[in-house]
């Protein structure tokens, strides 16, 4: 099969780019986390095209080689984005998988239309959960540490998203890492996301009993320093029905550090779903 092709979809004025592999009418869209884009999916992108998936994994407003406009983007801006977006792909009752800040945007989306979706998987997806008033979040660092500005912060945060340090946290991805950072050019977005989940705007928690409507598979790495464990437990909690999987020593990135495992799990929700085309 082919590598996955990169496109470019105007929404709301903005140029949305993102990936895109395989075909048919069963389609899956990969939200990716704050910082991130969408080929943080690269992994498991093949694995699902070969399934049979049409695969769409966007860079998000403000992130990647999309538009970053001068606005203040909260976790809704994201989502009415990806809505109208998924209008003008016409997908049709795409499977929504969202890693970290995306788990945050799927679960909006799910909840104001279930009925548009065919199932949803909330990946290490605990930043959806409200913080605690006057907190800086639920790491040592809080969520300052989500957006880096020298090397010493770029490796504590290298350091709290994968488990497996001496593979991942070396001078060579610091130095990797930090060059991303700083050519990236999305601080402003990652500051007003950052803020937004300081501010407890939109959090999953008021919502979590609209989403009972869908399959919902919750992921959950145990070693997660960033969206830790118990807010895992607690999104499983409050979603009645959905099924919660553990990964066993593995951080906030299982996609890239646990992909055989992630992708066994998604693939065994996957396969349970009955597609309505």
């Amino acid at each position: 099969m082919s590598n996955s092709m990169r496109h470019i979809a105007t929404v709301y004025g903005q140029n949305i780019s993102y990936l895109e592999m395989g075909s048919g009418s069963r389609s899956i869209l990969l939200m990716h986390g704050l910082g991130t884009q969408g080929s943080n999916w690269e992994p498991i992108l093949k694995l699902l095209a070969e399934d049979g998936w049409h695969v769409i994994a966007p860079d998000h407003l403000g992130f990647g080689s999309s538009s970053k406009p001068n606005i203040k983007i909260k976790p809704s801006t994201l989502a009415d984005v990806m809505e109208e977006f998924i209008k003008i792909l016409q997908l049709k009752n795409p499977i929504l998988i969202g890693q970290s800040m995306g788990g945050h945007i799927a679960g909006l989306m799910a909840s104001r239309s279930p009925e548009n979706y065919g199932g949803l998987v909330l990946s290490n997806a605990g930043y959806g959960i409200a913080l605690p008033k006057n907190s800086n979040g639920h790491t040592p660092n809080g969520l300052k540490m989500l957006n880096p500005s020298n090397k010493e912060e770029t490796k504590k945060l290298l350091s709290a998203v994968f488990y497996d340090k001496e593979k991942y946290v070396t001078s060579e991805a610091v130095n990797e890492l930090l060059n991303w950072r700083l050519n990236a050019q999305d601080g402003h977005s990652i500051t007003s996301i950052i803020e937004s989940w300081a501010n407890r705007d939109e959090p999953l928690d008021t919502i979590l009993h609209l989403l009972v409507q869908l399959p919902v598979l919750i992921i959950q790495s145990t070693e997660d320093e960033i969206a830790p464990v118990h807010l895992g437990h607690k999104l499983h909690e409050g979603i009645a029905g959905s099924k919660l999987v553990l990964i066993q020593k593995c951080g906030h990135e299982p996609v890239i550090e646990a992909t055989d495992t992630y992708y066994e799990i998604l693939q065994n929700f996957l396969s349970k779903i009955i597609y309505f085309e």
